[in-house]
């Protein structure tokens, strides 16, 4: 069995995935998060923390443990928001470099919007329009698609550690509080969704998303089964909200789904799901905990087959 390996350095999480790509889409052989919090900071300077760094290298190196329990054959590590912008960024990925041996590839904020739905779209296989959302520590992507084709992709600065260290430093926090950060929510996110037409389906991944969708089903026990194709309502969305707000840190942590290390980033992210759902007139989301990772997966595995296809032409007798 041949197993192909993606590591995700997100401003907030890490992921490793170990999975084998199929005919029929990926089966998920090993899968792990942790919180990183790389970006911590970034709301005052643009640079990567060296205590935020101690904490990247430990789990990475955490990361190549594990790998060394699987053969597999071919490993793709990515940068995302934080790396784009760290002004420290060369020095730290040479550090990784020669701490771990992992060589990581900084993708663009387009790329990562294509690869998010790749993934994602294994599980929504919608053949109508879809309008799917990543909400990250570092940035928030969209991507408006027809179909498996996206048409419309933006990654924006909309992450939820740095809109967090900017409007959400005290807790608790009211409504009115959140009234600044809803506004650079909305003055973002309107030059994008003002042509959404009305019969779109609503999709979200990754960890805002995920997160909801596992405190709505007050799951002790994170299982990604019941998180993709789970709908959340805005109702509901806006029920956690309210339930969240009036909490201490260490209160929030005690909600069964809430992952620690995201007790404080929450809110950013219902504020800016929220807000969107406001924009477009959605009544429910769709959640994929599908997403970066298996859409890398996908997209290496198209290229293999047509380099095959390629490389049997060319040998092919004339």
């Amino acid at each position: 069995m041949q197993l192909s390996a993606v590591i995700d350095l997100g401003t907030n999480t890490f992921r490793l995935l170990v999975a084998q790509v199929t005919e029929g889409g990926i089966k998920q052989v090993y899968s792990e998060n942790q919180i990183a919090r790389l970006g911590e900071g970034f709301s005052e300077r643009k640079c990567f923390l060296p205590v935020a760094m101690e904490r990247a290298i430990k789990i990475l190196l955490s990361f190549k443990e594990r790998l060394d329990q699987y053969p597999v054959d071919l490993l793709s590590v990515v940068g995302t928001s934080a790396f784009r912008e760290a002004e420290n960024r060369d020095a730290f990925l040479l550090s990784i470099r020669e701490k771990t041996g992992f060589s990581v590839e900084v993708i663009s904020g387009e790329e990562e919007a294509y690869f998010t739905f790749l993934g994602a779209n294994l599980i929504l296989c919608n053949t109508g329009r879809t309008l799917l959302i990543d909400i990250g520590g570092g940035s928030t992507e969209l991507i408006l698609a027809e179909g498996e084709t996206p048409i419309k992709m933006i990654s924006t600065a909309l992450g939820v550690v740095s809109l967090t260290e900017r409007y959400l430093r005290h807790n608790p926090t009211t409504r009115a509080t959140c009234h600044p950060l809803q506004q650079e929510i909305k003055k973002i996110l309107v030059p994008f969704v003002l042509d959404i037409p009305q019969d779109t389906l609503f999709a979200g991944t990754a960890g805002t998303l995920t997160t909801l969708a596992a405190m709505a089903q007050e799951m002790a026990r994170y299982d990604p089964e019941k998180i993709n194709g789970y709908r959340l309502s805005k109702s509901v969305i806006d029920g956690l909200l309210t339930q969240l707000l009036p909490l201490s840190a260490e209160e929030r942590c005690r909600i069964p789904g809430l992952e620690k290390g995201r007790e404080d980033l929450i809110l950013s992210g219902i504020m800016i799901l929220l807000t969107l759902m406001e924009l477009c007139h959605f009544e429910s989301v769709t959640v994929i905990d599908y997403g970066l990772r298996e859409g890398i997966l996908i997209d290496h595995d198209r290229k293999k087959k047509i380099g095959h296809l390629v490389a049997r032409h060319a040998t092919r007798p004339s």
